[in-house]
């Protein structure tokens, strides 16, 4: 997974597989999907980060992984304040842990 932010634009764009974009559709407001020729998605984008970011790690993007969640959660810690970046940090443990659980079953 690839993450770009822009912070002039407060935009943020989660490329999560390689391929060509050949549709998008608006999922919600301020959250765009990227579309391949076999509709999947491929990338995502997030619109007005900052006035978002408290509900973001709970949105259900399309991660095609949980370490494409951990990565998302870790990126999301180092725009948060002291406060969300402790609960970041917490959901991101959830899920780190949650993935071994269910490695070892």
């Amino acid at each position: 997974m690839k993450i770009q932010f822009d912070s002039e634009a407060d935009a943020l764009y989660l490329r999560l597989l390689d391929g060509e974009v050949t549709d998008s559709a608006s999922i919600e407001a301020d959250v765009v999907y990227d579309y391949d020729a076999a509709n999947q998605v491929v990338g995502v984008e997030v619109l007005r980060v900052r006035a978002n970011l408290p509900n973001l790690a709970t949105k259900a993007l399309p991660f095609k992984s949980p370490g494409q969640q951990v990565e998302f959660l870790s990126f999301l810690e180092t725009l948060a304040d002291a406060d969300l970046r402790s609960k970041l940090s917490f959901a991101k443990q959830i899920l780190q842990n949650q993935h071994i659980f269910l490695q070892s079953a």
